[in-house]
């Protein structure tokens, strides 16, 4: 539910900010059966933004940066353990999207610091939330601000081995890769989300290592980028 503008105004002049300070906006969201209020990134610094370099394709023409987000959560999957030669196999992933916004300012190198803290914990205020969908769960979803996406791979290059000098998590397990999703249908606000900056979350080569459970978990933290028109 957006605020009326009347009390908006009224709350900037309260906070002494002058019409040239960076645009800050809030709503509030059901999260969980409660409401959470929601503090969306700020609009300047996001429109300055520019992606990490990969081998990822650019985002489409017309969309603006919306949100930056650090993930935190866990990758998660399943095990065939009666072969242990088997490969894991990805079933989803579960982060609270944090508000990376304020690090904008301070450059890259901060960013990637920031979502290597976070692979163990932050203090950064959560915002949104991702996870997959559970009637589809080849469908990442994304909630942020009052927007929604639901995506896929994209056609083409979707898809980038994290950088050799990435944070290969506590185990050493590798940072998985960074990738390019675009709307799969029945998103609202948003067109394309990038995962960059990986830190942990990848699986065991093969389920055949001591004390392999059926369903497991990995760590991880990364940068959610997300586009909209």
């Amino acid at each position: 539910m957006l605020f009326p503008t009347s009390l908006v105004i009224l709350g900037t002049a309260l906070l002494g900010i002058t019409s040239a300070a960076p645009q800050d906006r809030e709503e509030r969201e059901e999260r969980g059966g409660r409401r959470t209020r929601v503090r969306q990134n700020n609009v300047d610094a996001l429109a300055a933004a520019t992606l990490p370099s990969s081998c990822l394709p650019p985002p489409s023409q017309g969309l603006r940066l919306k949100y930056l987000s650090i993930g935190h959560g866990t990758q998660n999957y399943t095990c065939d353990l009666s072969n242990p030669t088997s490969k894991p196999v990805a079933i989803g992933a579960v982060a609270d999207l944090l508000d990376a916004s304020s690090g904008l300012s301070r450059g890259e190198s901060h960013l990637s610091d920031q979502t290597r803290r976070a692979y163990f914990q932050s203090n950064l205020p959560a915002y949104g939330e991702h996870f997959f969908n559970n009637a589809n769960p080849s469908r990442p979803v994304f909630k942020a601000g009052g927007d929604i996406f639901i995506g896929r791979r994209a056609d083409g290059i979707s898809s980038c081995p994290a950088p050799e000098n990435a944070f290969k998590g506590v185990n050493r397990e590798g940072a998985v890769d960074w990738l390019r999703l675009v709307d799969a249908g029945g998103s609202k606000g948003l067109s394309e989300v990038y995962r960059v900056v990986t830190a942990g979350g990848k699986a065991p080569a093969t389920c055949g290592g001591r004390g392999q459970k059926a369903i497991f978990e990995v760590r991880y933290a990364t940068q959610y980028w997300l586009y909209g028109a």
